[in-house]
């Protein structure tokens, strides 16, 4: 609450990306972004923000007839990237 009254926050994007490949040759890439959450959340909050956006990675790939462990080790290496948005 503090760097909110002393206006030292912001509004981040948070953008997961991840690249899939498959023995026969398959890739794609798969990414995701939600936007509008508050830099003071804290690191529990990101890293459930980030899980989410995982999560959902996992239900688009089953989509595309990846393998479950084809997924599993996509989203592993998944990256995270943080922008910040100023007002």
């Amino acid at each position: 609450m503090v760097d909110y009254n002393n206006n030292h926050w912001s509004y981040l994007v948070l953008i997961v990306e991840t690249t899939i490949n498959t023995d026969s040759g398959l890739t794609d890439s798969v990414f995701d972004t939600i936007g509008g959450v508050e830099s003071d959340g804290g690191k529990n909050y990101l890293k459930e923000m980030i899980a989410d956006l995982k999560t959902g990675f996992k239900q688009q790939l089953l989509k595309m007839g990846f393998s479950d462990e084809e997924i599993n080790q996509s989203v592993d290496n998944a990256e995270t990237k943080k922008g910040e948005v100023y007002l």
